[in-house]
């Protein structure tokens, strides 16, 4: 997959108090890969949300074609709150290619798409 965009950030979405769902637009290989932060702008407070306790992700079928997904919040996202999602995928390069090894360009492509 070419990449035409280096931004992995959806928002910040500012809350309702009646949405639950984001959209987000750039690939990721799980719904783990994603960190989603919500901001109390009253206190100032930032909050990492948990995966499957506060919210959930539905991940587009072919995340070559149509990278993102969407996150659904367990419950709406109040007024005075912002929404982030972001990548927690580690500034690591776990592809080890070896001498006279098979070349698959998938392999190459998904772990050129983790270093962005």
């Amino acid at each position: 997959m070419t990449i035409s965009s280096t931004v992995r950030k959806a928002g910040p979405f500012d809350g309702t108090g009646s949405q639950t769902e984001f959209p987000f637009e750039f690939k990721v290989f799980s719904a783990g890969d994603l960190y989603v932060v919500q901001y109390n702008e009253t206190s100032e407070v930032e909050t990492a949300l948990a995966l499957h306790e506060d919210y959930t992700v539905t991940l587009n079928e072919d995340q070559n074609e149509d990278p993102g997904g969407t996150v659904e919040l367990n419950s709406a996202l109040a007024v005075n709150y912002t929404l982030t999602i972001t990548s927690s995928l580690a500034n690591l390069q776990p592809t080890d290619l070896t001498n006279r090894g098979g070349f698959y360009p998938s392999v190459i492509n998904d772990a050129l798409d983790r270093a962005c």
